[in-house]
Order: structure tokens, then C-alpha cells, then sequence
């Protein structure tokens, strides 16, 4: 047989997976708004283009560092994992970097770690707001998946509903890969996630940078199922007393 870094499927499943991965970055930088967060004090000034970009660059470096010593965290044999490692890594060192530039000169208005979340989050499609209350997802699925549940006849039809949710649940764990576990909980098809890359890296990195951002990335996940009727999402401690997103289908 072939060997497996020849195998024609296998490498254009790596190039996609690298394309993919560099249209993440570009479009997290795209929607990061540096700005909301390095608040100039003196109101007639602006912050420059060149300054901004500075700081985007020390953002992707320092990704890059995590990326690189949190590579033990990656399943073997999942295409997709390097991608989540990914956007956790930026996330975390958009976190970090914001806060440090805007406490490292007195030129900066001080913001605090609730207040550079919700930047970073936004350019997840996360919303989290600057009070620290929960965040939530831009729930882009909501219309698609509630048109379906009508057209199929889900909403009336309990064993309707119960094999289209199975299918979603299905399709949502294959696009996830291996990093992401989940165990079946009452009522089924419910679910309650029992690994999750992103909860892993944040934990390992530490910090209090790192400990905010964890419900943002939970919120992603909820984010799939919105407008499915009769869903509801939690967190709820795992078996370590780490909080994980819960997923129910009543």
C-alpha cells in the first residue's frame, strides 16, 4: 500500500486543513477590535495603524509559542484538532497581550479582565459582555435550525424531533474530532461534554486571563443547537470539579 504521507487524500486533507487554518487567523485579526481595548487618554490622539498591527503581530508570536508547547494536547490521527488549538491559543494570547500593552504606559486608559474579553470574544462571534456576566454566542443557527425543525415536522413530532437532534449531535461531533468527548445523560439523546480542547488548554495555561475565557469557548458550543426546540445549555461540574457545557433535549 501506499504509505500515509503519500496517500493522495490524506494530503489534500492536510492542505484544506492548513487553508482553513489560515483563513481562522486572518479572520480573528479581522474582527479584533484592538482599539476598544487600548484607549488612548489624551482624546485627541489616535492610535496609529502601525501601532495596532505591533500589537496583532506580538499576539500571533505568542500564539505561535503556545501552539507549539501545547502540541502534547492534539490527538493523533485528527485533522481538525490543530484548528482548535489554534483558536485557543490566539485567544488567549490576544487576552494577555491587550491587557499587558494597555497596563505597560500611562498613554493607555486601564481596562480590566472582563473588559478585554469581551474584545477577544467579539472576534470569535462570542458575545461577553464587559460586566462579566455569562457570555453568549451569536446564535447564527438559530433560523436554520428552527425552519428545520418545522419543515420536517419536529416540533410536533417527539420521534421526529429525537432523530434529527441524534443526526445534529452527530454531525457536531464529527466536526469537533477527537479532542471533544461527550457522554449521553437523561433525558436522551442529551448529552454532557467530558473533553473538551479548548477547557484542557485553558486549565493547563493558567491564570486569570486564561480562567475567563473558558465559559466563552462553552458558549460556542451551545451556540450550535440554538432554535432547536425545546434545548437548553449549562455548565456543570465534570468528574474532576471542572466546570463543562451541558447539552439537554427535553
Amino acid at each position: 500500500g501506499r504509505p500515509a504521507d503519500r496517500d493522495p487524500g490524506r494530503i489534500m486533507m492536510q492542505a484544506a486543513a492548513k487553508r482553513a487554518s489560515a483563513v481562522q487567523r486572518s479572520t480573528f485579526f479581522s474582527m479584533l477590535r484592538v482599539k476598544d481595548c487600548l484607549e488612548l487618554n489624551d482624546e485627541k490622539a489616535k492610535l496609529t495603524d502601525a501601532a495596532i498591527n505591533r500589537v496583532k503581530d506580538e499576539i500571533s508570536r505568542e500564539a505561535d509559542d503556545l501552539i507549539e508547547k501545547k502540541t502534547s494536547l492534539l490527538p493523533a490521527d485528527c485533522e481538525r484538532a490543530p484548528a482548535h488549538l489554534q483558536m485557543a491559543a490566539l485567544a488567549l494570547s490576544a487576552q494577555r497581550t491587550l491587557l499587558r500593552n494597555a497596563a505597560g504606559g500611562d498613554e493607555y486608559k486601564m481596562v480590566d479582565n472582563f473588559e478585554v474579553r469581551w474584545v477577544v470574544a467579539g472576534a470569535l462571534g462570542v458575545v461577553a459582555p464587559p460586566d462579566g456576566d455569562e457570555p453568549w454566542a451569536v446564535p447564527v443557527n438559530y433560523v436554520p435550525n428552527r425552519l428545520t425543525m418545522v419543515i420536517t415536522g419536529s416540533v410536533w413530532l417527539p420521534e421526529q424531533r429525537k432523530s434529527m437532534i441524534t443526526r445534529m449531535l452527530s454531525n457536531w461531533r464529527v466536526d469537533l474530532g477527537k479532542a471533544f468527548e461527550t457522554e449521553p445523560i437523561e433525558p436522551e439523546p442529551s448529552c454532557r461534554m467530558t473533553k473538551c480542547l479548548y477547557t484542557d488548554f485553558l486549565q493547563e495555561a493558567g491564570g486569570a486571563e486564561a480562567e475567563v475565557l473558558i465559559p466563552v469557548f462553552h458558549a460556542l458550543h451551545s451556540a450550535t443547537f440554538k432554535g432547536v426546540h425545546r434545548f437548553t445549555s449549562s455548565e456543570e461540574p465534570g468528574r474532576d470539579g471542572t466546570p463543562m457545557p451541558v447539552f439537554r433535549f427535553e
